[in-house]
């Protein structure tokens, strides 16, 4: 700007919006017929169903989440591949 010399010493802050995340374990991915998936808890019924999501990046033993989920959610993170819709499953006392 023309408010600053050339060679003035300035300080400035960055201000950004960050956006509020949902990161899973990978083991609770569920790749099937070319898409990704996660079993949700129904609270009500103890029973699963399964939920398409958008996957936003992948690193190590963990993924984000860019779309398809809400948070709350009760997401099934062990044995998803053992699962099958509508399947009733027992929450343990204490389970996030």
């Amino acid at each position: 700007p023309t408010a600053f010399r050339l060679g003035s010493t300035i300080t400035a802050t960055r201000v950004t919006k960050v956006a509020p995340t949902i990161e899973l374990p990978i083991s609770a991915l569920l790749e099937k017929d070319g898409s990704e998936k996660v079993w949700i808890v129904d609270p009500q019924s103890s029973s699963v169903s399964a939920r398409e999501i958008k996957i936003a990046s992948k690193s190590g033993g963990s993924f984000t989440v860019a779309g398809g989920l809400e948070a709350g959610m009760r997401v099934v993170t062990a044995g998803v591949h053992s699962l099958s819709e509508g399947q009733k499953v027992k929450v343990p006392e204490g389970g996030v």
